[in-house]
């Protein structure tokens, strides 16, 4: 259950939340600061793009 929490928590409020997009499927998302090394939610990737 541990990972479902961490996601749970890293979706459920945009407060204090980083937007990202994917430079490999394109798609846009966001998690929580506290995350340490985001991936891609879609395709796993690590190369992710900071949107400000």
């Amino acid at each position: 259950m541990g990972v479902f929490n961490s996601l749970r928590r890293a979706f459920e409020s945009d407060h204090g939340a980083t937007e990202y997009r994917c430079p490999t499927c394109g798609r846009s998302f966001a998690y929580r600061e506290e995350i340490d090394d985001p991936t891609c939610p879609y395709c796993d990737t690590e190369d992710l793009v900071a949107v400000q």
